[in-house]
């Protein structure tokens, strides 16, 4: 996944697989344009939808990574998910419905989400649901959690860092980058 915009924009440009690339088409590409770029197409990504608020407070790759999974992690761990079924549809394969289906396809991701937040810790965890689930931007987290009605440019670097150090934390645990290697 390659973005090409500048570094720390909302709307990003991004590269992606194209499904609709024939082999003679990715041939041919792959001779013009270079392996980085053949068989994928440009598409306008809103990296809130990726990471929430998180897209705000400059990170690393690595941890733009890590906010990725953990807003993934926290969507597919609950019960039931977050996807509508429509119950009138009949199933094409004449079975039925399992009732305990909603638990059992979440089961592995409650597992992965559990022992991500018991590593972060439950202070951590709130602050970082808060960024990448509640999509809230550096300003309001330093609003919130340091209790400021009007937070400074100090506050809102000092919230910046804090959440950067968070999904630090998640990236290492993730396995995302090794330890330190963000402060480089």
């Amino acid at each position: 996944m390659k973005m090409d915009a500048r570094k720390h924009d909302i709307i990003v440009t991004q590269y992606m697989d194209n499904p609709l690339t024939e082999f003679a088409q990715f041939k041919a590409e792959l001779s013009a344009k270079g392996p980085s770029y053949a068989g994928k197409i440009a598409a306008q990504v809103n990296m809130t939808t990726l990471i929430g608020g998180f897209a705000r407070f400059r990170g690393t790759e690595a941890q733009q990574r890590a906010c990725a999974r953990f807003r993934h992690l926290h969507e597919q761990s609950q019960v039931g998910g977050a996807r509508a079924v429509d119950p009138s549809r009949e199933p094409v394969d004449g079975g039925y419905l399992n009732p305990e289906g909603n638990i059992i396809s979440g089961e592995q991701a409650r597992r992965d989400y559990l022992r991500l937040t018991t590593h972060l810790g439950r202070i951590n965890t709130s602050k970082l649901e808060f960024v990448v689930i509640g999509e809230w931007g550096p300003t309001p987290f330093a609003k919130h959690w340091y209790r400021l009605s009007k937070p400074n440019d100090k506050a809102v670097s000092r919230a910046m860092v804090e959440v950067r150090r968070i999904a630090d934390m998640a990236a290492e645990f993730l396995q995302l980058q090794t330890k330190g290697a963000s402060a480089a």
